[in-house]
């Protein structure tokens, strides 16, 4: 072998030796390589599910402007992300959802803060209806069932002195406001407490018209011998009161029409003992009538005036 041919030999193995080390060395960036992209996808990872975890409990809280943050810190990471490994399509599909979560806590930021500033105004509507002596809604207040209690107890009393006075439906209604107002009864709804308090002040407005247009009973004349009957009067004195009597009716009105009752001085002193109802009124019924008429003399005008 010529020493040329050595020369070449010894080139060739040194250019085979150059690759190997040139291939190895390679392989071995390549690896490194790899790694390191391993390590990045893992630390991406890592922090996006840091980002995730922040980001949940920041909504639990409806804290918008912490998770207003942690969307900013996973932009910033996918986008640096991209700029590592170029664009992909699961990248570019969180960065659009970061979006849309960022436009979402907004519009829901803007509509709790309307809901509380309308609940503000609400709030003191409220205070200004408490404050004019309504209920919350505006309207009257409805009176809890005590209250209830003793309006009944009312009526109730003035009901038995003046039967005709109230017309038999709203009686009948009464007897049920009764039964819903006892104690035995439970759970009385702010509806029924309304619904009761209207029926009293039908019942009251009963009254009232009752007062100015009296009974709402049909009268008839008033009958002067059953009235003066068991008063052993002398006989002049029965036609005297008879004659003042006749122009009035059952309810002790004037009949239309009729003569007034005479007026003036008359004094009729009976010993009779005057019982009404079993209960004794008065021995000495003219004395009885003359002593109250000192303390509440005649009326000649005005609504209350004598007839």
């Amino acid at each position: 072998m010529t020493s040329a041919q050595k020369a070449l030999l010894k080139a060739l193995a040194k250019a085979k030796s150059a690759a190997a080390a040139q291939a190895k060395a390679t392989k071995a960036a390549a690896a490194a390589a790899a790694k390191a992209a391993d390590e990045r996808d893992k630390a991406f990872a890592s922090l996006s599910d840091k980002l995730s975890l922040k980001f949940d409990r920041a909504e639990a809280k409806n804290n918008f402007a912490q998770q207003l943050s942690v969307l900013r810190d996973e932009e910033k990471a996918v986008r640096a992300q991209i700029a590592a490994v170029g664009k992909t399509t699961d990248l570019e599909r969180q960065l659009f959802q970061i979006e849309q979560s960022r436009k979402d806590i907004r519009q829901r930021r803007a509509q709790l803060a309307q809901e509380s500033a309308q609940k503000a105004l609400a709030r003191a509507q409220v205070k200004q209806f408490r404050t004019l002596g309504l209920s919350d809604t505006g309207g009257e207040k409805v009176p809890g069932v005590e209250n209830l209690r003793k309006q009944f107890a009312q009526l109730t009393d003035r009901l038995a002195d003046s039967p005709g006075d109230v017309s038999s439906k709203l009686t009948n209604r009464l007897a049920g406001a009764r039964r819903l107002l006892s104690k035995s009864f439970k759970g009385l709804t702010e509806d029924s407490r309304s619904a009761i308090a209207a029926l009293f002040s039908a019942i009251r407005g009963e009254f009232s018209n009752q007062d100015k247009k009296g009974p709402l009973t049909v009268t008839s004349g008033l009958n002067t011998k059953r009235f003066l009957a068991g008063l052993e009067l002398p006989p002049d004195q029965v036609r005297e009161l008879r004659g003042r009597l006749a122009g009035l009716n059952s309810a002790g009105r004037q009949i239309a029409g009729g003569n007034a009752p005479a007026t003036g001085s008359f004094v009729v002193e009976s010993h009779t003992t005057l019982n009404i109802d079993g209960k004794h009124v008065t021995s000495v019924v003219t004395r009885g009538q003359q002593k109250r008429t000192r303390r509440n003399p005649s009326q000649r005008r005005g609504p209350n005036r004598n007839i």
